[in-house]
């Protein structure tokens, strides 16, 4: 407020030699409401429902890249690890633990496993190091 009425006087004293006009504030533009987004699409899960469902989106975004993990150990541990049979089970609350196995000949685990559970925004949180790992370097659905 100061500044803008030192402005003035200083306009009004030099009016004549310079042409000095008061600024006025540009118009205030009326923001256009953000964007909705599409909700991500998982092909081949979208008709399905619950557990079945939490299981299609598990396989869909960590298969391929569980696969590779389990690889992975193969090279740092000199030990052969496979992947096996993606499990499920219902939570309370309406969420879901998805599981794969992933073992070694002497069946030391390395199982990833994560809580999946859909509302207004899909979540999927892992629940150990193994699948947070897998979530970080190997997620399709990025």
């Amino acid at each position: 407020m100061r500044a803008r009425l030192l402005r003035a006087i200083a306009c009004a004293a030099v009016v004549l030699l310079l042409g000095c006009q008061e600024e006025k504030p540009a118009p205030v533009q009326p923001q256009a409401p953000p964007k909705k987004t599409a909700p991500l699409r998982h092909p081949g899960c979208e008709s399905l429902e619950g557990e079945a469902r939490a299981l299609c989106l598990a396989k869909r975004c960590f298969d391929k890249g569980a696969r590779a993990y389990a690889t992975s150990l193969d090279a740092a541990g000199g030990q052969r690890y496979a992947a096996g049979k993606w499990l499920s089970q219902t939570l309370e609350g309406g969420s879901f633990k998805v599981t794969l196995p992933i073992r070694n000949a002497f069946d030391r685990p390395h199982d990833a496993n994560w809580e999946i559970s859909e509302g207004a925004v899909l979540k999927m949180r892992a629940l150990d190091a193994d699948a947070a790992t897998i979530s970080s370097a190997h997620n399709a659905c990025r």
